[in-house]
């Protein structure tokens, strides 16, 4: 085996894992797969299995299964040096391997960007076009001096400047991402009440803090489940929620008052509920109007 060309592709594995691994920190964000044991998992799959698989079906294990390459072969067959060539295979497939890795890795972050992330997808379209001209001398060379086994490296130089300018204002955020409740809505119109209750609770896996999914779910508990105690526990989680607004916390709780007065036949459970927007917001207008409707109530449970 060429000592140097190995030297030289070890060089060139450490750059290509160190670009990529640089990459990935910066997409390190909670509930992501970019973590740093996702890493390792991946260059090992990535790049180790299949050296290691390529490496072995060239070595010719048994007569039932002789090395892939004509060239191994031929020099078992007459008891050649066939080690030193079986060994001379690891530099051109680690540097194939890596390059094709790394440009996957690339390519992997980049789609992240325009599936699950914030990014416009005109601005990556035209940064990846303005990169490709401005180094389309250098990549032509490339490509007709490494041919097919030089298509990652291409791909490697395209994807590591279009990824230093996405990420040039900072780390990436996750794109927000809307819950939908159509199935939903069909299900409890058809009835199917149990059914509707899991599909709102996957939705709001989507983004837990979602109100309309929260009061959707409440609802459903008071209208059709008949169960005013668990409606009333999920609006008062819904209002603790921190990114809930001033108006939401309003609606919500003069809807929880709403279902204790008609449902619940109890006014008194309903102004305990009004009283909390007094409480919450005093001397505002969302204050005032609990309490106008507090004065309509009736004293006594029917």
């Amino acid at each position: 085996m060429n000592v140097i060309a190995f030297i030289i592709v070890l060089a060139v594995l450490v750059v290509l894992v160190r670009v990529s691994l640089r990459f990935w920190d910066r997409h390190d964000l909670e509930e992501s797969p970019f973590n740093r044991r996702q890493f390792l998992i991946w260059s090992f799959k990535g790049m180790f299995v299949p050296l290691l698989m390529w490496m072995l079906v060239n070595a010719g294990i048994s007569t039932r299964f002789p090395p892939v390459l004509a060239s191994i072969e031929a020099a078992k067959s007459h008891g050649g040096h066939w080690v030193s060539g079986w060994l001379a295979l690891i530099p051109p497939a680690m540097f194939v391997l890596s390059s094709y890795w790394a440009a996957t890795t690339l390519l992997w972050l980049v789609a992240a960007h325009v599936i699950e992330l914030e990014c416009d997808r005109r601005d990556l379209i035209a940064s990846m076009a303005v990169w490709s001209a401005l180094l389309s001398p250098v990549l032509a060379l490339i490509l007709y001096l490494g041919k097919f086994a030089a298509v990652g490296v291409v791909v490697v130089i395209v994807c590591a400047p279009v990824l230093t300018e996405l990420l040039a204002l900072g780390n990436p955020r996750k794109k927000m991402i809307h819950p939908m409740y159509s199935r939903a809505i069909q299900k409890i119109q058809a009835g199917k009440y149990s059914v509707a209750e899991r599909e709102i609770i996957r939705q709001l896996t989507k983004r837990d803090s979602d109100f309309t999914g929260w009061m959707m779910l409440a609802e459903l508990y008071a209208n059709h489940f008949n169960d005013l105690r668990e409606a009333d526990q999920l609006v008062h989680e819904l209002c603790r929620q921190p990114d809930i607004s001033r108006d939401q916390m309003s609606q919500a709780l003069h809807q929880l008052a709403d279902w204790h007065l008609r449902i619940g036949k109890d006014p008194t459970a309903a102004r305990g509920t009004l009283e909390e927007i007094c409480r919450a917001f005093p001397a505002t207008h969302l204050g005032d109007v609990a309490r106008q409707k507090i004065n309509n109530l009736p004293m006594a449970s029917a």
